[in-house]
């Protein structure tokens, strides 16, 4: 029995519903459960990006999408309340849905960074290149994380990064959401500088590069 995919469902269900209860039931259900399971990659990602895709065929609601993403961000917080931490500074790493109307991916790892002590400049979801570039040229963050669900999306990030180059700016740029799970080598071929495959993994890699707040 897949276990996985049970959770999985029972937690996009309550999601859809609007069931609190039922969705920290199951985060218990998992924590207690005899195999050992990653809640944040293996139920919540998923459960969400399925969400998105339900969205983008118009088989759920626009308040049914901002729910999720609210519930999922509140479950988040939860889940490591001792590590907030409370910053002062400018913050030198951003996060947008380039091209893409799917942010729940990214409401995660926003929930992810502000419980493990680094905030984000959240650019939003649906942002095309003239607009981010306009904000990135403002706000001169170092990194810039970029989660999409659909390929496409994905695809325009090559464009991206060439017109950075070409207007000089070295904003190193972290790439994630299903595209690139699907293929491995995709941030490659679209010129990202890394690929974080869970919130958590975009979390390290960004502290490696030295992604915290400017003081």
């Amino acid at each position: 029995m897949d276990y996985i995919e049970i959770f999985r469902e029972e937690f996009k269900t309550s999601l859809l519903n609007n069931d609190r209860i039922g969705i920290f039931d199951i985060y218990r259900k998992v924590k207690n459960h005899p195999i050992d399971f990653d809640f944040i990659e293996d139920i919540m990602v998923p459960a969400a990006e399925e969400i998105g895709e339900y969205w983008d065929k118009g088989e759920v609601s626009l308040s049914q999408l901002y729910m999720s993403g609210r519930i999922c961000e509140e479950l988040v917080i939860s889940i490591f309340p001792d590590q907030h931490l409370l910053h002062r500074g400018t913050m030198n790493t951003a996060i947008v849905n380039f091209c893409d109307h799917h942010p729940l991916g990214k409401k995660i790892v926003c929930s992810t960074f502000k419980v493990n002590g680094i905030p984000l400049l959240d650019y939003g979801h649906g942002i095309d290149q003239e607009t981010l570039i306009e904000k990135l040229k403002r706000d001169r963050p170092k990194f810039l994380v970029i989660s999409v669900l659909m390929l496409p999306s994905a695809l325009k990030i090559k464009k991206l990064k060439e017109r950075l180059l070409k207007e000089g700016m070295d904003t190193k740029i972290l790439v994630g959401g299903a595209p690139f799970r699907f293929d491995k080598d995709l941030w490659k071929q679209v010129g990202a500088d890394a690929m974080g495959i869970t919130p958590m993994d975009t979390l390290n890699i960004i502290k490696e590069w030295g992604g915290s707040c400017n003081e």
